[in-house]
This record gives structure tokens, sequence and C-alpha cells, in this order.
């Protein structure tokens, strides 16, 4: 598992952990209250959506570790998607990012960094090396996404494009 993003798995089985304790004790609690009818609740629910894990598991004994990202679409357009989960790049509405070109195996986008960059200088922080941590962050989130897409920066015409692509 990635020690970069490692923790959030564990976060969310947390989480899940959690749900499925829950559940458990409203039906213990309401089985008490209604007899069958909460068995029969219970029933209906793991029928349609499937048995709940069984929390005391550890996560690591559940992960397949060679895929632990099988769960995500692995398009260059996903990872994208995966990065800006965790990119503060303003609102949507902000325009921070313009898409240039997206298909499965590639997807540009402009990045100027221009909603940070008065930030950068007010703090003192020379933007042009703010790009550099920003672009050497994305390169390294989209190897630990997925190691078959890798992330290419070009300039043109003095604008920024990032480009994530299937080696």
């Amino acid at each position: 598992m990635s020690a970069f993003l490692g923790h959030i798995h564990y976060w969310l089985y947390r989480k899940i952990q959690l749900l499925v304790e829950r559940e458990n004790l409203i039906l213990e609690k309401t089985s008490k209250v209604v007899d069958d009818l909460a068995e029969e609740l219970h029933s209906i629910s793991v029928d349609t959506y499937g048995e709940p894990i069984n929390p005391s598991i550890p996560l690591e004994n559940i992960i397949d570790h060679g895929n632990i990202h099988g769960w995500l679409e692995h398009t260059a357009p996903a990872i994208y998607n995966a990065l800006q989960n965790f990119y503060v790049n303003g609102m949507p509405c902000d325009g921070g990012d313009q898409v240039v070109s997206e298909s499965p195996d590639e997807f540009t986008w402009v990045g100027d960094h221009r909603l940070q960059a008065g930030y950068w200088r007010t703090a003192g922080v020379d933007p042009k090396f703010m790009a550099l941590a920003y672009q050497t962050w994305f390169e390294a989130f989209v190897k630990a996404i997925d190691p078959a897409f890798e992330l290419v920066t070009t300039e043109e015409n003095g604008i920024r494009l990032y480009t994530i692509k299937k080696k």
C-alpha cells in the first residue's frame, strides 16, 4: 500500500467498520423490541446489498496488495479526478484548471496556478518554485495511483500544460 496514501485507506476502512458495528447494534436493539421483524429486515438488506464485512478483520488482510486501486477506472480522467480530491485549486466556477483534451489514455489541462500565485507572493514564496513543487507532487500522485500512467509537463506560448498519459 502506498505510504503516501495509505492513511486514507485506513481512515475510510475505520468508517466502514463503524458503520457495520452500528448496523449490528441496531439489529441487536431492534430485535429486543420487534423480534422477528428485525431479523427479516436484516435478511432483506443482506439479500439486496450483500453480507457486510467482518469489522474485526484488519484492512491489510482484506486488500489485494497487488491491486489496491482495482476500484478505480484506471483511466487518465479518473486519475485527474482523484487528484482534484486532494489539490486545492478553488471552486469549479473559478476556472482554475482548463481541460484541453481528454481520452481514456490521456488527459491534458492548463495548470497556471493563477488562483494561488497571489497568495504565494504575499507569503514571500516564488510562484515558480511553488509551480515546480506542485508539478513534483502531481508526478508522485499519478505514479502512486497507477504506475502505468505518468504526468508530463510541457509549455506552449508561456502556458503550462499538464498531461496524464499512459506510458
